[in-house]
């Protein structure tokens, strides 16, 4: 009788301690788990560059432009909620006559970029070019489809990429192409002429590429040569 209590007692032990085994295993695993999830723990931004079209009726009134409005686009970056608004000029009839005698006009492409802060919304750049004095057509627009933001040095800050052309002609051929990289005050730029007809398409890096963060060179040649074809519309 005594052998069997004691091989019940004994039994008893066992079990008191399979919890206590099984409760240890776990928190080893747990302490294992939490050690990995943490190492792999990317730093993400916290900022959303993506950028948000807006339409013109919905523009804060402080991001005036001029004339025609094209469109304009909201991202938020390490220096506060952007704005980039896209317009055209209207055609200027100038007093300069061409050869002929025949009448002349100007006309301006506008991009601005404002930025709001805690203070409001003020005006950081604004883009101008133009088409003077021209005795033909002038074809003149942004490239709506090419436009981007994007963090490509990854400090926070957008950049915008946007193209634009422009051209006094008086037949079907490349127009002047112009893309512009911006960064904060700084900006590089890629000047040539579009293709029609399988015609065109040369471009020229501008001499700030030759310092330019790592990745700005090859994104502005994918991009001219993606949206290079005028034929495909504006």
């Amino acid at each position: 009788m005594k052998r069997k209590l004691l091989a019940l007692s004994a039994l008893f032990s066992v079990f008191l301690l399979i919890p206590s085994c099984s409760g240890e295993t776990e928190g080893d695993g747990d302490k294992k788990e939490s050690g990995k999830d943490s190492t792999e723990v990317e730093e993400q931004s916290a900022y959303d560059i993506a950028p948000n079209y807006v339409p013109d009726n919905e523009l804060p009134a402080e991001c005036e432009f001029i004339d025609a409005y094209v469109d304009c686009h909201q991202w938020t970056d390490v220096n506060g909620k952007n704005y980039f608004v896209r317009s055209l000029g209207f055609p200027i009839p100038t007093e300069v006559r061409a050869q002929l005698g025949d009448p002349t006009e100007t006309q301006y492409i506008y991009a601005f970029h404002y930025r709001e802060t805690s203070d409001g919304i003020s005006l950081i750049h604004e883009y101008k070019d133009s088409v003077m004095a021209c005795e033909f057509d002038i074809i003149m627009d942004h490239v709506e489809k090419c436009f981007f933001v994007t963090d490509l040095d990854e400090d926070d800050m957008g950049e915008v990429t946007y193209m634009y052309r422009l051209s006094c002609t008086s037949d079907v051929s490349p127009s002047t192409q112009k893309l512009h990289i911006v960064e904060g005050h700084d900006r590089y730029t890629v000047n040539g002429n579009s293709i029609v007809f399988d015609e065109g398409g040369e471009y020229e890096l501008g001499e700030e590429f030759a310092n330019a963060p790592e990745g700005f060179e090859e994104h502005a040649i994918g991009i001219w040569e993606e949206h290079s074809d005028e034929m495909g519309g504006f």
